[in-house]
């Protein structure tokens, strides 16, 4: 792509306010919160929106599906940080700020014959968001130690499973790859930056290339805060 026609999302966003139309509580974990759609700069699914979650403070949420007039984003509580104190008080009516759209998390093509999205639990935005772009097979592979029963629900994949160690995570891959081959897959990796990289270097044995990969690290644990 020529640098002229690539997306320059620091060129696009804008800050935004809204008041929440739907707030969902989902199990004991997420919470899923659609508002109407930004009014000087609309959203997409995939696309990421900044929300202000206290004083100088933002998180960022992928856009799990949208539509003209709406879009829904879905948060993890994570039990520490401002994020998780906002998302438990927020409630229709509550007025959200912050910004949209920033750097979008990568949706699969139409030519995508089945995909794999692997992370831990905020990948579960953005595994919603891979579902709704799709009619074929999604796999949904989650690291946690949470049973995540009804995020499994809200997802509504082919398949979702959760383990608890890397080491598992990379088994299910395995089986998921010999079970569809590599012809026509895509993998999104969505989560902590070290076991992207280690589901990405796996992927790369199992025989899948660079243009099958869409790797998005929402954290690591050296920085505070969701990217």
């Amino acid at each position: 792509m020529a640098d002229v026609d690539r997306t320059r999302y620091r060129d696009l966003t804008e800050p935004f306010s809204v008041v929440a139309l739907e707030v969902q509580r989902v199990g004991s974990c997420f919470v899923r919160v659609r508002a109407p759609q930004p009014p000087s700069n609309g959203v997409t699914v995939g696309d990421t929106v900044a929300i202000n979650v206290g004083v100088g403070e933002l998180r960022r949420y992928t856009v799990s599906a949208a539509d003209v007039a709406t879009f829904e984003f879905i948060g993890y509580l994570t039990q520490q940080g401002p994020a998780t104190a906002f998302l438990v008080a927020l409630t229709a009516g509550s007025t959200l700020t912050g910004q949209a759209p920033e750097r979008a998390v990568k949706m699969p093509d139409n030519d995508v014959r089945w995909a794999v999205v692997v992370g831990d639990e905020t990948v579960v935005g953005s595994a919603h968001g891979v579902v709704a772009s799709m009619q074929n097979e999604v796999h949904v592979i989650v690291k946690s130690a949470h049973s995540l029963s009804k995020a499994a629900t809200l997802v509504g994949a082919t398949t979702f499973s959760r383990y608890v160690s890397d080491d598992e995570v990379i088994a299910a891959v395995t089986s998921c790859v010999e079970a569809h081959g590599t012809d026509g897959a895509w993998a999104l990796l969505v989560g902590e930056q070290s076991v992207n990289n280690k589901v990405r270097q796996h992927l790369f044995l199992l025989g899948f290339s660079k243009d099958q990969i869409a790797t998005r690290t929402f954290w690591r644990p050296d920085r505070a805060g969701i990217e």
